[in-house]
């Protein structure tokens, strides 16, 4: 789990019992976590920093320690290792607590009346309904590249390695790699799996091999994000809706290539509770005790300095902006 999850997904279609497909090309990551409700005081040094009161995950605590205010105090003053050593213990000593497992093509849901909750991702639908244990790509549908849906082809991604020799002038077609520049469709006569090498300024008989490349992995209004794979301790990819992604907010937190836009992590927005990602960009909701709304929706602001009228003005997140 890369994240706290607290979004609530919606599903649209319900197909039950039925067969996944075979996946064609990357498969996705299996995860194991451990989960439970925390609810108890953190008190390291002799210092009371405050209540935690949440359902979270271990894999969790590096980018919680960073957005939640009591965490990131305590880990100001005794480091990040000894905050998540005492977070841990409170962890297995919490209500609920249990190791998880994700099926392939989910994203855990740790939620008070389920620890171990997951939602599907990339296509895939749950099975069953209630209580689902698995995430599907039911027929007609199929598996490409690990996404699940209709396609009329499914080009693999890999990257093939130019060890032979060809022409002069000529490149080898490869599909898995994305240097700079344009390739000259198949449409003149050179050998076959060859491409013309050439640089103009994209006529229409050109394609840009980039973006072709990345656009090629996932279906329409998704995005193909790096991922790292700590099995392989390589990087892998997963397609991310990244207009209302609330971990990859209008980008892919590792971008596939370079000039590409960085998400933001909504999620790690300092001070936020309640927030989403709305067409690319991050709207809070709600605040914290001592932080307020920006004007733009965007961001948690810290009161500094409090006086008493500020202090009832931003209480339990309540600030000028609030609705």
């Amino acid at each position: 789990m890369r994240y706290l999850h607290t979004a609530v997904a919606s599903l649209g279609l319900l197909l039950v019992g039925v067969e996944a497909n075979s996946v064609t090309q990357f498969k996705q990551r299996s995860l194991v976590d451990v989960c439970g409700n925390v609810n108890a005081d953190l008190n390291i040094g002799n210092i009371l920093f405050g209540r935690i009161e949440l359902c979270l995950c271990a894999s969790a605590l590096p980018n919680l320690i960073q957005s939640n205010a009591i965490l990131s105090a305590a880990a100001s003053l005794y480091g990040q290792a000894t905050v998540t050593s005492e977070v841990n213990n409170m962890l297995a000593s919490s209500q609920g607590y249990k190791e998880c497992a994700y099926p392939d093509n989910s994203v855990a849901l740790c939620t008070a009346t389920n620890v171990c909750g997951f939602t599907c991702t990339n296509g895939f639908l749950p099975s069953p309904l209630i209580n689902p244990t698995a995430c599907i790509c039911p027929a007609p549908f199929k598996v490409c590249n690990g996404v699940c849906g209709v396609f009329l082809s499914c080009a693999s991604p890999k990257a093939k390695r130019d060890t032979g020799s060809y022409p002069s002038g000529y490149v080898k077609r490869a599909t898995g790699s994305y240097p700079s520049g344009y390739v000259k469709r198949d449409t003149g006569s050179y050998p076959s799996g060859y491409v013309k090498r050439d640089q103009p300024a994209s006529p229409s008989h050109y394609v840009k091999r980039d973006a072709e490349w990345r656009d090629s992995f996932c279906p329409h209004g998704w995005s193909a994000c790096r991922v790292f794979n700590s099995a392989s301790a390589k990087f892998d990819y997963e397609c991310v809706d990244v207009r209302n992604d609330l971990w990859s907010c209008g980008g892919c937190g590792i971008p596939l290539l370079p000039d590409d836009p960085v998400g933001t992590d909504c999620s790690a927005i300092p001070g936020v509770m309640d927030v989403a990602c709305v067409s690319t960009r991050c709207i809070v909701s709600r605040c914290k005790k001592g932080f307020f709304i920006s004007e733009d929706k965007s961001t948690c602001l810290a009161l500094d300095g409090q006086t008493p009228a500020a202090s009832l003005l931003v209480e339990n997140g309540r600030g000028p902006y609030n609705f």
